[in-house]
């Protein structure tokens, strides 16, 4: 059996999830592949042997990687499902996401509480 799982996807141009990348994991039988799209990175696991997800074996099982590689391919083909793409007109400066930092560390300061 195989099992397929979006990490984050782009719909309409906007990123679900802000802050993580888009990728999917796959996993069949004792072996898990996380595959991100940004940068191409993409993680394997034994998960009988790492259950913990510690040690990246992708580059000692080139074989598993590959077929993996070929799942994900044939199930978003099956399914019609695009690839994610580089957003080329974004800009950070113009993120509204950005005032939130601010917003972070003044929650940090103060109490959410307040008890009298």
């Amino acid at each position: 059996m195989i099992q397929f799982i979006m990490l984050s996807c782009i719909t309409s141009g906007i990123q679900h999830q802000k802050g993580t990348h888009p990728g999917v994991a796959v996993i069949k039988d004792n072996y898990k592949l996380i595959k991100y799209y940004e940068d191409n990175s993409e993680y394997l696991f034994d998960m009988d042997k790492d259950p913990q997800e510690l040690n990246n074996i992708a580059n000692l099982n080139q074989k598993i990687l590959e077929e993996l590689n070929r799942d994900i391919d044939s199930y978003f083909e099956t399914h019609d499902i695009q690839l994610p793409t580089l957003n080329t007109d974004y800009d950070i400066s113009n993120d509204p996401g950005r005032n939130y930092f601010g917003i972070k560390a003044q929650l940090l300061k103060e109490p959410y509480f307040i008890v009298k």
